[in-house]
């Protein structure tokens, strides 16, 4: 006993730490049993059963493996995805609705499934309304005509011809377009807003040169014109800027005030612009009074060029005494018939039946530089039929155009004049650059010592050949060729605002549509729509 008593007593003095230790060691265990199963069940999803039609629920269209009510379109999570779950949903909102058959609940499912197809086909629908809608703004803009030409004409066009070619389906989709006059002047504000928007961030990242000009419209108001030059990608760029109607004055003054707000506005710095052309008027040109003396004060490394093509034509129009009398006495003979519609008549007919080559002259005006070369030529060749004419009806200009030295000096006149000509379309068109040669001849030596650059001057337009050697060559890259030669944009932009501002719409706002018109930029279309809100009155 005594033996037993010692055995027993030994055992419960035994320590309990490895009975506890393995205790906890099996708690540890089962804790990351538990949450393995946790993540295990969370990672789980539930599968749609198609027996769930019969609680009211269908998988959600737009998010699988969700169930959605059919009655009040509520959309349940993954974890309703059970018979009971969705057994109590029908039950507890939807009371009256439980002892419904299966069949009840498919045809709410192809109603809803219908009417859901149907709202997407209308917003798709109405999305290619309103991206035609911009489509045609654009060609309207860019026609220059008037606003309303889309519906009262452009419109009746369309369905006329989708008749004609495809079925009355697609005539009757047209209709839907919308093409109201205030309509497409919103769609020309949008897209100009974009230009102008995409314009302004080019060229913050770039050095420009200015293109200025200012001229009268026919509500003789002043309109101030400029254009832009930059880099981008690569590429040197003209573009159209903006243009604004003078308050007041058309001063040096003012018309510096209202191109530094505009820059200050669009977050564009004078450091960055280094070059300005202009034309030779006082108020642009002049050292302290002038828009150039304005911009020096503020930007004095900026590089005033005087547009080329005024100065080819202002030499053009000095010459000598005797052929200025010349060409003073063409143009009498040529006003002399052009004048008077009945001698403009006998003349074509008579030119008719002599076998010429023309039945007309052609009128000079002195505001057009370039019709002096081609109406001396016109003279020039219809001389025998101006002689045959002139002896009925004028004798004294008759004797004139019977002089064969006279001829002679018209015919030198038509010459040069045409050569004049020549010189000057030259200095029109985009890219057009102007070169001198100051500090720039050492890196112009350098360059022509380089074969390679050679190689790839040949190779490459000249812009692009100068900003792949900006890096290297930056006076030569950055300061001249940045530098507009004349302001052949603006002369063409004032056209523009000619054809767009005329007697018939004399009230038009017209710097929306010249952005459309005159920019490179195209509009983001796209961006613009889903701006939008789809829908056909928008």
């Amino acid at each position: 006993m005594q033996e037993l008593h010692v055995q027993i007593f030994s055992v419960q003095a035994l320590p309990m730490d490895k009975f506890l230790k393995r205790k906890a060691h099996d708690e540890i265990n089962s804790e990351s049993d538990t949450e393995t199963e946790e993540i295990v069940q969370k990672n789980k999803l539930r599968k749609y059963d198609v027996e769930y039609i019969r609680f009211g629920f269908i998988e959600s269209v737009s998010n699988a493996n969700r169930p959605q009510c059919l009655l009040c379109h509520k959309l349940l999570s993954n974890e309703a995805l059970k018979p009971a779950k969705l057994q109590r949903h029908l039950t507890t909102p939807h009371p009256q609705f439980a002892t419904k058959p299966k069949s009840f609940f498919e045809r709410k499912k192809d109603a809803y499934l219908k009417e859901t197809t149907t709202f997407k086909m209308s917003i798709t629908s109405n999305y290619k309304l309103l991206q035609a809608s911009y489509l045609v703004a654009l060609k309207v803009a860019c026609a220059k005509k008037a606003h309303n030409i889309a519906e009262e004409l452009v419109l009746p066009c369309a369905i006329d011809m989708c008749e004609a070619v495809l079925d009355g389906k697609c005539a009757v989709k047209l209709n839907a377009v919308p093409l109201s006059d205030n309509t497409i002047v919103r769609r020309i504000e949008d897209m100009s807003k974009d230009i102008k928007s995409q314009l302004i961030d080019r060229v913050k990242i770039s050095f420009f040169a200015l293109q200025l000009d200012e001229s009268t419209d026919i509500t003789s108001e002043s309109q101030f014109m400029v254009y832009v030059r930059y880099c981008w990608e690569s590429e040197m760029l003209e573009d159209f800027l903006f243009c604004y109607p003078m308050p007041t004055r058309t001063t040096g003054e003012e018309v510096f005030k209202v191109l530094d707000s505009f820059l200050f506005q669009s977050g564009l710095l004078w450091s960055q612009c280094i070059g300005i052309c202009t034309d030779g008027v006082v108020s642009m040109t002049g050292i302290h009074s002038g828009v150039v003396g304005y911009i020096k004060k503020v930007a004095p490394n900026v590089t005033a060029t005087h547009c080329m093509i005024h100065r080819e034509a202002l030499v053009a129009k000095k010459m000598n005494a005797s052929l200025s009398k010349v060409l003073s006495c063409c143009i009498k003979v040529i006003n002399f018939i052009k004048t008077r519609p009945l001698y403009s008549r006998f003349f074509a007919i008579l030119c008719g039946e002599m076998g010429a080559e023309h039945s007309s002259l052609l009128l000079h005006t002195e505001v057009r530089w370039l019709s002096r070369g081609k109406t001396i030529q016109r003279l020039f060749e219809l001389r025998e039929e101006l002689l045959m004419f002139l002896c009925d009806y004028n004798a004294e200009l008759a004797s004139i155009m019977a002089d064969k030295i006279w001829l002679c000096k018209v015919a030198y006149l038509a010459d040069i004049f045409n050569k004049l000509n020549e010189l000057n379309l030259s200095l029109q068109g985009r890219n057009s650059n102007i070169l001198f040669s100051r500090n720039e001849l050492e890196e112009l030596a350098e360059i022509s010592c380089d074969r390679t650059l050679k190689i790839s001057f040949m190779q490459q337009p000249l812009s692009k050949f100068w900003l792949t050697v900006a890096s290297e060559y930056s006076l030569l890259s950055r300061k001249i060729l940045l530098l507009f030669a004349t302001t052949y944009f603006c002369e063409a932009g004032f056209l523009a605002l000619t054809n767009l501002k005329n007697k018939y719409r004399s009230r038009l706002a017209p710097e929306s549509d010249l952005y459309v018109r005159l920019s490179l930029i195209s509009p983001r279309i796209d961006s613009l729509c889903k701006a939008k809100q789809t829908h056909p009155s928008h």
